[in-house]
């Protein structure tokens, strides 16, 4: 998974300030590793560390196409982690 950089986060920014930065696209990116690691049947332990990814989010409205950014924490990328996880299990 490549790191996100600032200028491309900001070129995410969305109406939606939910939808902006790049979380969303960061949490289908694990999906799709996991459902890839998951599907293989492997019986080995994968392991993420949230300290080396950079991912954004939106912290305001846009105005004139671009809003303010800010990094997530190592905390708030872990619950991504999990909840992505999660939900692929749920899905089975």
């Amino acid at each position: 998974m490549a790191r996100t950089s600032l200028p491309q986060a900001v070129a995410q920014a969305a109406l939606n300030v939910e939808e902006g930065g790049s979380a969303v696209s960061f949490a289908k990116a694990i999906r799709d590793d996991l459902q890839g690691f998951l599907s293989a049947g492997a019986e080995f332990l994968k392991i993420y560390n949230p300290a080396a990814f950079e991912v954004w989010r939106q912290d305001s409205k846009p105005c004139t196409g671009k809003a303010s950014m800010a990094t997530l924490t190592p905390t708030e990328i872990t619950r991504i982690i999990t909840e992505t996880l999660l939900s692929s299990y749920k899905t089975k």
